[in-house]
């Protein structure tokens, strides 16, 4: 015993422990943060298969080494060079990627104010975002594919190059003829610059991501594409579906609301012009004077009408009947200045409903909330008003199913009952996932209107393609 403790003894006197201070405290956190980042990012990308890869291939020159395997280890020594050249390459869309990330964080440029030169006039206002998503939507409902790129702080000129300069004011008229059948600018993207669109018949990189559905086409894997080399916000409108799809950092949203394709992009309108801007919904109708009805203010609670020239009121849809203050209904509106073109208690068909409380900003003029739908659609079932739109918001928001749907609605036994057909994004044969689907859908649907519907799952690409919600109803009730 006593000969092992003086071996242990004289073993540990040799052993020289360096000084550890501060800096190398500093220094060893800092190297384990980047490593770890590091492993978390490559996790994230296509690099992780490959990195996985060269790790097999490390493992395997190790155990050359371990068991001498000389004429291996004489390869890879020649090898060497070129094996490290070669990772610069296969790695270089995730370098390049993390360097444009690293850029996008500005944080040297926001020191020195690289990018001062760059025009703020260019970026896009909330008029823009009403002209856009007005555009995808219409075109949505009358199966018009498109493609359109809103640019944000990366310059896309090397995209817009490739296709034909516009330079022309956004507005939804221009976007549905440049996307129209059969017309010469209707293949390849639009890029939106701030308030303009720049370029049409734009070619984009297409994304080879594997985790996208098998069953989307060129156009939504150039959507992703862009969206992956650049900070660009992409939509997507589907020519066989309909549907409206958005893209950004790599990742697809399908089948997205209007009032969700109008957010992300006011987002991105904070992102460009700072967190402090203040982005408002504002009402108008050209019947009436245009935009200017109504707004919000900073506290985004309900949209101020202007009562010095409009006077609002909500009614019963189907009676006419002027409606307590709080309830919803049909808005009417009488402009009390207007002379040429006078209008008294005219009817707007859109569904919303008067707050009379005083606002936090201290202005005591009557609140609307934003619309809910509109009474030309609207369904009376067992009492309860219901409107295609509350539906298909629903629907649109369960990833298994598609855009399109039918409403059906018949009486049996002096009984309302409500039949809603949707459509399989993808055939599905087991009967435990098909009955699961549809518990979930009725589940949703209940919480929205308050009914119980009976959900008919169809197979996908069965449905009749529609042009709006109204076509999309079937009330049978007068038929029995």
């Amino acid at each position: 015993m006593k000969n092992w403790g003086e071996i242990f003894e004289n073993y540990i006197s040799k052993i020289a422990v360096p000084r550890i201070g501060v800096i190398d405290i500093i220094e060893i956190l800092l190297i384990s943060f980047f490593v770890y980042e590091f492993m978390v990012w490559i996790k994230n990308t296509r690099a992780y298969t490959l990195l996985k890869g060269i790790v097999f291939v490390l493992m395997f020159v190790l155990a050359a080494y371990v068991f001498r395997m000389n004429t291996i280890l004489w390869i890879v020594e020649k090898m060497a060079t070129v094996m490290i050249t070669a990772v610069f390459i296969i790695f270089q869309p995730e370098l390049r990627r993390i360097l444009e990330q690293l850029g996008e964080k500005n944080l040297v440029f926001s020191i020195f104010n690289f990018d001062s030169g760059r025009d703020v006039e260019e970026r896009f206002t909330d008029r823009t975002v009403s002209e856009i998503a007005r555009a995808c939507f219409d075109m949505g409902a009358k199966l018009t594919g498109a493609l359109i790129v809103i640019e944000q702080n990366v310059v896309l000129t090397e995209y817009e190059k490739t296709g034909i300069a516009l330079d022309s004011l956004v507005s939804s008229q221009l976007l549905i003829n440049i996307f129209e059948h059969n017309t010469p600018l209707h293949d390849g993207a639009v890029i939106v610059r701030g308030n303009r669109i720049v370029a049409a018949t734009c070619y984009l990189p297409l994304s080879d991501n594997r985790e996208l559905s098998k069953q989307l086409g060129t156009r939504h894997r150039a959507g992703v594409g862009i969206s992956e080399v650049s900070d660009s916000l992409t939509i997507i409108v589907s020519e066989e579906t309909g549907g409206v799809s958005m893209a950004q950092g790599g990742t697809l949203r399908r089948h997205v609301t209007l009032e969700e394709l109008t957010e992300a992009m006011r987002g991105e309108m904070h992102k460009l012009w700072g967190e402090d801007m203040l982005v408002t919904s504002n009402y108008g109708m050209s019947e009436l004077m245009g935009p200017g009805v109504s707004g919000e203010c900073e506290y985004l609670c309900g949209m101020h009408i202007n009562e010095d020239y409009f006077i609002p009121e909500i009614i019963n849809p189907k009676t006419g009947e002027v409606l307590p203050p709080g309830e919803k209904g049909e808005l009417v509106i009488t402009c009390i200045y207007k002379e040429a073109l006078p209008l008294i208690r005219y009817r707007t068909k859109d569904i919303t409903r008067l707050i009379y409380e005083p606002c936090k900003c201290g202005r005591t003029t009557v609140r609307m909330e934003n619309l809910s739908g509109r009474t030309d659609d609207m369904l009376k079932i067992r009492g309860v008003n219901v409107f295609p739109s509350q539906i298909e918001e629903v629907l649109l928001g369960i990833e298994e199913i598609g855009p399109h749907y039918e409403i059906i609605v018949t009486r049996k036994n002096h009984s309302d009952l409500l039949e809603i057909r949707v459509e399989l994004v993808k055939p599905v044969d087991v009967y435990r996932e098909l009955e699961a689907l549809e518990k979930k859908i009725k589940h949703k649907l209940r919480i929205v209107l308050g009914l119980d519907a009976k959900i008919r799952l169809e197979s996908p690409n069965t449905l009749k393609r529609f042009e709006g919600k109204a076509q999309r109803v079937k009330d049978l009730r007068k038929e029995v």
